[in-house]
């Protein structure tokens, strides 16, 4: 803007420039000339003395409607040279608009030059004021100099016409080029152009070639040349001015943004010759992308600190934690809202160091101030206290630092965060480590973490007093295994296999102390990986010496006990043992016999007395399974695991107690699956299970005379990997509500009963892991009795065999 009011005072044209609202800004030389009027008086409304006071209304009108539209604007006006005279003159006010359209300055030319399209000025920055009498009289010279060309006189006068008007040219040429804008005329029926030097420039044609419109059309962008065209098309059509925006392509290939104003001639009516002015935008342009990526740039980096700040609350609010700024040199303290939240305060509430002391747990008062005065002298703080609110107490803790602000005022910046959770959680977590303590010592169990990648082993007290070791010494699988009793230590070697392999565990060990004492343990341990994928083995170990020496004692009286019950049963088998023994000895004193008279014969017949001595050892051979059956039942012998038959087993016990159950009348059904699996047992405790309850079941049907006595004995899959067998009676059954007595120690409801028949076939039957188990027959009279054993049942402990 400089460089055009520059361009105003060098100009030798009648320009002044003024503002929107009437006040004159700069006026030219040839205007002030003209006028008689300094720069001063001319200023503000000064100018105003310089038109005719008849037609100073009429140009305000069309100033402000120019001023409005912002279009060029025309009138017809007289003015006051400085002789006194008035003048007429045509004056074409252009407004000069920012980049939002805004009417920012009006300019006004007056030209001494006729020909119009060589005194080209911006279309969108100037106006122009035309001396019409002046116009009058050139037009007389220059006809007076056209007759009288031969003088001197006039040869002078045209040699100063044309150093002014190359003095013109030349300040019109500077002009064009500060303000980077050409000029141009065309006539469209020739298609001649004329184009200034900075129009040259501009369009980077060559100066010494002449410029077609083809040649224009060819530079255009070419996503905007059908606009130029469109645009161009109209105005010819219509003989109207126009004013466009597009881009040209220059030979390096740099794209500029031009700006064209173009005016018609109306001077020559009867033809279409345009001028009018280029002007060079791009630096403009350029800004203006500069400006909006700025402005862009502003509103996502404004967005990006909403968001952080977004964020930054919801991180206080998520993790209980407030954030505070505090300036000492004018006790100003700013809180953010999390902090008051935990203070709970409205979040209008001026904040002092004395308003929080008074929120201060009275016993935590000290530590604050104490905190505060270190605050002051700038070191670091970080505690923990407790404030009161509504009845209510929290836990804090408050960190902080000292930073340097503007004037080295000393700041201090920190952060509270509401422990009052954790604090209770930690609280809680050493209550419930002291009563696992007290569990762990009342029951007698420890407990043990080890990390299989770093070999660490952690221990709990009870623990280590379990093995007798210094607390918190250094625990390792050696030190353990010196421990453990010599005939389990290949079970330890298992379960550190196991636990390698990501296995978990469960076994019974011995350890030995120092005095010679063994302790029994119960260990299990369960397997898993922590948060960085380490392996870790978990577990517990628990003292079971005197559960262990009471399972021994009560099961040695379990046996003495099952032992008399056998014996008992005797008298009862006693008329079937007879009858089962004296049966082979019968056949084996006939066969005998018959074997002697048929060698004696005066003819022996060899062959038939080889018959009868086979059936002589055979017959010799079942007494002996008999007595041998008699005995294993009947004798203390220790338990045996083995594969067992489980309808093989039924069929010896139904053959022993046949006698039994012909002279009780019961009627005998035996459904036995043939495709039943073995199991894993003693054969001799299930033998003796089956047999107590075959026994039960006859004596539960001899009072029964008003219907068959029968006894049903099933065997068949419980399951896929489970075998079952079932003794049904139809006799005097059982009441639902004494179903699980029955099974109790001494409960009986025979009148001569021990009640331990049951409750030893219980123990035997879960110490095969099986199931024992009665139930009324609901279609009938009488009860069944149910035992279950797995398929796969391994061999018993051998500390679990007892003597039967």
């Amino acid at each position: 803007m400089e460089h055009e009011l520059s361009l105003v005072h060098v100009l030798p044209r009648m320009v002044w420039t003024a503002s929107p609202n009437g006040h004159a800004e700069c006026a030219g030389a040839g205007w002030l000339d003209f006028t008689g009027l300094a720069p001063e008086a001319a200023a503000g409304d000064g100018w105003r003395c310089a038109v005719h006071s008849d037609d100073i209304g009429a140009l305000l009108g069309v100033w402000r409607a120019t001023v409005d539209s912002g279009s060029p604007g025309e009138i017809g006006a007289r003015m006051r040279r400085n002789d006194g005279t008035y003048h007429r003159f045509l004056l074409r006010l252009c407004p000069l608009t920012d980049t939002t359209g805004a009417v920012v300055r009006l300019c006004i030319l007056h030209s001494l030059i006729p020909d119009r399209s060589t005194a080209a000025t911006r279309a969108d920055e100037c106006g122009l004021d035309t001396n019409i009498e002046d116009i009058k009289r050139a037009d007389a010279d220059l006809r007076a100099h056209r007759l009288a060309a031969e003088r001197a006189q006039a040869d002078s006068v045209l040699i100063a016409r044309e150093a002014e008007l190359r003095r013109a040219n030349q300040y019109l040429s500077i002009a064009q080029r500060l303000s980077h804008t050409g000029s141009y005329s065309r006539d469209v029926a020739t298609d001649k152009q004329t184009l200034s030097e900075e129009m040259y420039r501009i369009c980077e044609f060559d100066p010494k070639e002449p410029v077609t419109h083809e040649m224009v059309l060819n530079r255009i962008h070419p996503e905007d040349l059908e606009m130029f065209k469109e645009m161009q098309r109209r105005a010819l059509a219509s003989g109207s001015d126009f004013d466009m925006t597009y881009r040209m392509v220059m030979p390096s290939g740099a794209v500029k943004h031009l700006r064209s104003s173009s005016q018609r001639l109306t001077e020559l009516p009867d033809r279409l010759v345009y001028v009018g002015a280029t002007q060079d935008i791009t630096q403009w342009k350029l800004a203006e992308a500069a400006l909006r990526s700025n402005e862009a740039e502003l509103r996502r980096a404004n967005d990006d600190l909403l968001r952080a700040y977004r964020h930054i609350a919801e991180a206080q609010r998520l993790s209980n934690t407030g954030s505070f700024t505090l300036d000492f040199s004018k006790n100003d303290l700013y809180w953010s809202e999390e902090l008051y939240r935990i203070f709970e305060l409205d979040p209008s509430t001026t904040i002092t160091l004395d308003l929080v002391k008074g929120m201060v747990h009275p016993e935590d008062v000290p530590a604050y101030l104490a905190a505060v005065e270190g605050a002051a002298a700038g070191l670091t703080i970080d505690f923990a206290y407790r404030i009161v609110t509504n009845g209510h107490i929290k836990h804090l803790r408050a960190v902080g630092h000292r930073i340097e602000h503007a004037g080295d005022r000393p700041m201090f910046v920190g952060a509270v965060q509401d422990v009052t959770e954790s604090r209770l959680a930690e609280n809680a977590l050493r209550q419930g480590e002291a009563l696992l303590t007290q569990a762990e010592a009342v029951s007698e169990t420890g407990s043990f973490l080890w990390d299989l990648e770093s070999g660490d082993i952690r221990w709990s007290d009870e623990l280590y007093r379990i093995f007798e070791f210094e607390p918190h010494s250094l625990i390792t699988l050696a030190r353990i295994a010196g421990s453990v009793h010599p005939d389990d230590r290949s079970a330890m070697e298992e379960m550190i296999g196991r636990a390698h392999a990501g296995l978990d565990s469960e076994y019974f060990h011995r350890i030995c102390l120092s005095g010679g004492s063994v302790r029994y343990l119960h260990f299990v341990a369960r397997s898993f990986r922590d948060e960085a994928g380490q392996l870790r083995y978990l577990g517990t170990v628990q003292n079971i010496t005197e559960r262990t020496l009471a399972e021994e004692a009560f099961d040695r009286v379990r046996s003495e006990l099952a032992h008399a019950a056998r014996a008992m049963s005797l008298g009862v088998l006693t008329a079937s043992i007879a009858h089962e023994v004296n049966q082979p000895l019968t056949s084996l004193v006939t066969n005998a016999g018959t074997c002697i008279r048929v060698l004696k014969g005066p003819e022996p017949d060899v062959q038939l007395a080889l018959t009868m001595a086979q059936r002589t050892i055979r017959d010799a051979n079942r007494a002996s399974d008999v007595i041998r059956r008699l005995r294993a039942m009947f004798s203390r012998k220790r338990a045996a695991t083995e594969e067992v038959d489980l309808n093989e087993a039924t069929r010896e016990v139904l053959a022993l107690s046949g006698s039994t159950l012909q002279s009780a009348r019961i009627v005998i059904r035996a459904r036995l699956d043939e495709d039943l699996p073995k199991i894993r047992g003693d054969r001799v405790q299930l033998q003796q299970v089956i047999l107590n309850l075959v026994l039960n079941a006859t004596d539960a049907m001899r009072s029964v005379n008003d219907r068959r006595r029968h006894l049903t004995i099933v065997t068949s899959r419980g399951g896929r990997r489970e075998v079952s067998l079932s003794v049904r009676d139809s006799g005097t059954g059982v009441e639902s509500g004494n179903v699980e007595r029955l099974f109790d120690a001494f409960y009986t409801t025979k009148s001569e009963g021990m009640g331990i028949g049951l409750s030893i076939s219980r123990s035997i039957i879960q110490g095969h892991a099986g199931r024992l188990w009665a139930a009324p027959n609901g279609d009938g009279p009488g009860a069944t009795f149910t035992f279950s054993i797995p398929c796969d049942l391994a061999a018993s402990n051998t500390e679990d065999a007892k003597e039967v």
